[in-house]
């Protein structure tokens, strides 16, 4: 859509204002003592890019025996604006949702309307245009771009519209909720400025957390970044389906559906990428099972007192993990509450979905077989480090410097 603007001939004498939506203009002829040639009023219409519409203003101008009159603006220019009308269906529910005037604290998000990546918030029954017109500059607007047009009205942060689905869907995870302009919106970041310490969370969104992990349980349906360590969260641990950012981690279990980047060190922890793991500057892996679905670069591998580090590059290791956890919960649940038959099919769901996405990336892997995959150490690899990618493995028996390992 055309921007809103005003311009004006190199006297002032004329001054043309066209309309934000592109249908119409207004000219207004400034009383200067002199007289107004028609060319300059043409010249500055090519200088706004109109093109079409000077005949249909007229007419109107006729219709309603409006008169030109100096220093008021008259229509100029005009087409028939595309009407659509639009009757839209919220598929959350509205009065249970996040309030970006009062919230105050993450544990406030318990309990409110949460949606997922590309899952839809609302149904359109869109009416009205059926045939292509022009606006003023000669662009066709056809009925594809009037419905798009009404569309945009309801459209906020983080959501867009498909005109397959006629629905609104989500960009990102988080808390839908309307704003005072009646737009839907997604609130999709958050930031814990304190440490969180023995807690338990299920969050929807990319969370950043400007302290430390310690003893918790976090799900995060989006990105996490810790400015902090991660330390001891090994029971059910950091599952995150999005990327991963912290300073260091101990003791802990790490999951998640992107890659993870970190500072320092990783030490006696269980950890699962699965687009690659990147350490900065004098990063390393010490003890535990690390395993990802991609390239691995960091610095350094286990450490001088000989600490047994596995370093694994496998297929899918998310889906395969979450594969195994969800069997674990699911075999629970049918063992200890049959009669939850509303969870039982939750659960099979997610498993079958998981199921699913791992014979995808194994098909995938089967057909690109000249993909090249390695484990680096930029600096060193001490002993009692194996490295395994596929189904090659390297034990690492002495002190190397500079090392990598590929498989191809």
């Amino acid at each position: 859509m055309p921007e809103k603007k005003i311009i004006s001939n190199e006297s002032g004498s004329l001054v043309l204002e066209v309309s934000e939506d592109g249908f119409s203009a207004y000219l207004t002829i400034k009383d200067s003592g002199q007289m107004i040639d028609e060319n300059e009023i043409t010249s500055l219409l090519n200088v706004a890019g109109i093109r079409a519409g000077v005949d249909e203003a007229i007419l109107y101008n006729r219709q309603q025996k409006i008169k030109k009159e100096l220093n008021k603006p008259f229509l100029i220019t005009l087409k028939t604006k595309p009407e659509s009308q639009l009757e839209i269906s919220y598929l959350f529910d509205e009065n249970n949702c996040f309030d970006p005037y009062e919230f105050r604290s993450i544990t406030e998000l318990d309990g409110l309307e949460r949606v997922q990546k590309n899952s839809s918030v609302a149904s359109l029954l869109i009416s009205g245009m059926v045939k292509t017109t022009t606006d003023i500059f000669g662009k066709e607007i056809t009925p594809k771009v009037a419905e798009e047009k009404v569309v945009d009205d309801y459209l906020g942060k983080n959501v867009f519209y498909s005109e397959e689905k006629k629905q609104i869907l989500t960009k990102k995870s988080g808390y839908p909720y309307i704003d005072e302009q009646k737009r839907i919106n997604i609130k999709s970041q958050f930031k814990i400025e304190e440490d969180i310490e023995e807690a338990s969370l299920d969050f929807f969104g990319d969370l950043i957390i400007k302290g430390n992990i310690i003893n918790s349980d976090l799900k995060v349906d989006g990105d996490l970044r810790v400015n902090g360590n991660i330390l001891n969260s090994e029971k059910n641990g950091i599952l995150v389906e999005g990327d991963v950012q912290f300073r260091s981690a101990e003791n802990s279990k790490i999951i998640c559906s992107g890659g993870i980047t970190f500072r320092r060190e990783i030490k006696f922890c269980h950890v699962i990428a699965e687009n690659g793991i990147s350490g900065k500057g004098d990063s390393k892996i010490v003890g535990g099972l690390t395993q990802s679905g991609s390239n691995i670069d960091i610095a350094t591998f286990g450490e001088d007192m000989d600490v047994p580090t596995e370093v694994e590059i496998t297929i899918s290791p998310f889906c395969k993990e979450r594969i195994f956890s969800l069997t674990q919960q699911l075999n629970e649940v049918e063992e200890n509450t049959p009669d939850n038959s509303e969870l039982i099919q939750q659960l099979t769901k997610e498993l079958k979905n998981f199921e699913n996405k791992y014979e995808e990336k194994f098909e995938k892997y089967i057909i690109r077989k000249d993909k090249e995959f390695h484990i680096t150490a930029v600096k060193t690899v001490f002993p009692e480090v194996s490295l395994r990618i596929l189904n090659k493995t390297r034990r690492i028996s002495k002190e190397l410097n500079g090392y990598s390992f590929y498989h191809s």
